[in-house]
């Protein structure tokens, strides 16, 4: 009987130290998901505002002195222009269809892809269909497109 006590007693005393075990295994578990989601969280937060300086940067240029400088207003204008042009009309556009006069061809010709003049002239003639008529003289004579477009 002596040997059945023990053996009980050993077997609660094992079963109390398999519960708490348990008990404790299953508060890592929960403390390691809540670690998880925390690291989640910053990474989604690191990645937002490594967005966020990218946009800044990209809005403003920095000057000779390691300010800040804003666009002038009509950089803006053509900053402007030359995005939307490379996203709805032509993302790579070549020197060549800058600082000329507006060609003959139209845009929408269908000899327009035949060469590569025809290519480049039909280009130029996109851009002046979608370019303010104020801002022609500009592209014919600045060379703020090169850069911007």
């Amino acid at each position: 009987m002596k040997q059945y006590v023990r053996s009980s007693i050993l077997m609660l005393t094992e079963l109390t130290t398999l519960i708490d075990t348990g008990q404790a295994l299953k508060e890592a578990q929960l403390k390691v998901n809540d670690l998880q989601f925390t690291v989640r969280k910053l990474h989604m937060d690191n990645a937002n505002l490594a967005t966020r300086i990218k946009e800044l940067k990209s809005k403003s240029t920095v000057n000779s002195s390691g300010k800040k400088a804003r666009l002038s207003e009509s950089d803006s204008r053509i900053s402007q222009f030359a995005k939307l042009f490379g996203v709805m009309h032509e993302p790579f556009v070549p020197i060549s269809a800058l600082l000329v006069a507006r060609p003959d061809i139209s845009s929408t010709s269908h000899g327009r892809y035949d060469s590569e003049l025809s290519k480049v002239q039909g280009i130029t003639a996109e851009l002046y269909n979608v370019l303010p008529k104020d801002m022609h003289s500009d592209l014919k004579s600045s060379t703020k497109f090169h850069g911007m477009v």
